[in-house]
């Protein structure tokens, strides 16, 4: 605040200081540099207005430096150029009317009236005697009534004798000298002063007399007229920048997040923030005990995708979240999404969980020729779509497909195993992926550990939108009541808790 405040007082005066210049050569160049700057100055509170509404219309749609600029190279032009044809802004102009019709409304109301003056008692006229008419004289000439002979003193001009002159040496003819130069020519009267005032662009006064051409029942009216118009040209630019603005987009998806007992402590928060920051924009709103409501198939209906963050063990987890189970299958196979990571992508196995991928999961640490053997945080390495990539890694699941099963597989573990895949559950889609993408700087601080990649979400981008356009056709869903037990690759069947 300090900071904005001197350098606009710094400005002010150098402005002040410019103005002062008046060296001939460079007097020119201040006065066309300051031009555009005075007629924007003109019109600020239209020019403001204009300003706010076009950082909350669509059309705001450049960075922070480059809109800075347009708006202030679209502000010095169009200052100029309604300076140069129309003079005072639309607005400006509507408040002066307003404030001037009050003001004189106020000046009207609360007048002085002078109070009359005391009237001197007259004393009664003393009648004179009446002359006797001499018959001897030659009568005067009848006078037309409502005219009087006047005297010559009455047909010299009001203003000094030096200012008129009497004789034009180019016409040899006398100036008449019974109504002055530049006298008003509706009822002659002459000049006020010697040099004639200047009147406003609205006004029927006559420059040199003042004289009124028109009654003052005509001025009000003319007055209310222009403000009037005035006042429907500025609703008719607000009714076409209304009109030209393009439909507000569509409402961004929806996108629920698990938040509770079988989620760990951070996990929901940056899975929403990775699905608010993608590319689709979701909307986000936590479900679960600790969410902002629960987790029913009413909830789940006004949501296109489902996300369950990473959290604790399996089997405490299934026991907490198979209360929701049916329902979570039941949406999934309208045609939901579900989105799982590390905890979320073994609940998407079958046992135990949710059993919406084609085949099962197990954890990473017991397959054979793992390169994590550990429990802990620590860093894995993938091959995400053919590129080699680091990813934060704590216990995560890798997931065994059907022989046959249809199946986008986007990252694979050093030792070929499954590590992030998408895949459809009847109508639905399903997303799930062994590591943590949505990992953010907490992470990585919080574990003492460092990737070599980077913090880079666009992997987790890529399961998001993979997901939500996966290519691959759908598959029949199991008959309503079937058992859901899936065989396990070692050839034994385990059932669901």
């Amino acid at each position: 605040m300090v900071g904005t405040t001197g350098s606009a007082i710094a400005l002010l005066g150098l402005m002040l200081l410019l103005g002062h210049i008046s060296w001939r050569y460079l007097r020119p160049v201040i006065t066309t540099l300051q031009a555009p700057l005075a007629a924007a100055g003109g019109m600020t509170l239209t020019l403001y207005c204009a300003h706010i509404w076009f950082l909350n219309s669509d059309y705001d749609i450049y960075s922070a430096e480059v809109g800075y600029t347009l708006q202030v190279i679209a502000v010095l032009l169009i200052g100029l150029a309604w300076k140069a044809t129309a003079g005072k802004g639309p607005l400006e102009t509507l408040v002066a009317g307003v404030s001037g019709r009050s003001r004189s409304w106020v000046a009207t109301k609360t007048r002085h009236k002078p109070k009359p003056l005391p009237v001197a008692p007259v004393s009664p006229a003393i009648p004179r005697p009446a002359e006797p008419v001499d018959t001897t004289r030659t009568p005067l000439r009848s006078v037309r009534p409502g005219r009087h002979r006047r005297s010559s003193a009455e047909f010299r001009p009001k203003w000094p004798r030096r200012t008129i002159r009497r004789w034009s040496f180019r016409s040899r003819t006398r100036f008449p000298r019974r109504k002055p130069p530049w006298s008003c020519r509706r009822c002659g009267s002459p000049p006020r002063s010697r040099r004639p005032r200047k009147q406003p662009w609205n006004s029927r006064l006559s420059p040199q007399t003042g004289c009124s051409t028109s009654s003052p029942k005509k001025t009000r009216m003319r007055n209310r007229a222009a403000c009037f118009r005035l006042f429907a040209a500025t609703l008719l630019v607000f009714a076409l920048a209304a009109c030209s603005t393009p439909p507000p987009p569509p409402p961004r998806p929806l996108a629920l997040v698990y938040r509770g007992p079988a989620a760990c402590s951070g996990c929901a928060e940056s899975v929403a923030t990775l699905l608010q920051n993608s590319p689709s924009h979701f909307r986000t709103k936590f479900v679960g005990p600790d969410g902002d409501e629960t987790l029913s198939a009413a909830t789940l209906a006004t949501a296109v995708v489902y996300a369950q963050p990473g959290g604790g063990s399996l089997d405490p987890a299934w026991r907490k979240m198979r209360k929701y189970a049916a329902i979570i299958q039941d949406w999934v196979r309208g045609g939901g999404t579900y989105l799982g990571f590390c905890l979320g992508g073994y609940l998407a196995g079958a046992t135990p969980g949710f059993a919406l991928i084609p085949g099962d999961t197990n954890s990473y640490t017991d397959t054979a020729q793992a390169t994590v053997k550990t429990t802990d945080d620590t860093i894995v390495t993938v091959r995400w779509r053919g590129q080699s990539r680091h990813m934060y890694f704590q216990d995560g699941p890798v997931f065994q497909l059907r022989t046959g099963a249809s199946a986008t597989v986007l990252a694979t573990y050093p030792n070929n195993t499954t590590a992030a895949l998408a895949t459809t559950y009847g109508r639905g889609r399903v997303g799930v992926v062994g590591p943590h993408p949505e990992a953010d700087q907490s992470w990585y601080s919080d574990a003492d550990i460092t990737n070599p990649d980077g913090i880079r979400p666009d992997l987790g981008y890529d399961l998001i939108e993979t997901t939500l356009i996966s290519p691959s056709p759908p598959r029949a869903p199991p008959p309503v009541g079937q058992d859901r037990h899936l065989p396990d690759i070692f050839g034994k069947c385990r059932a669901p808790c």
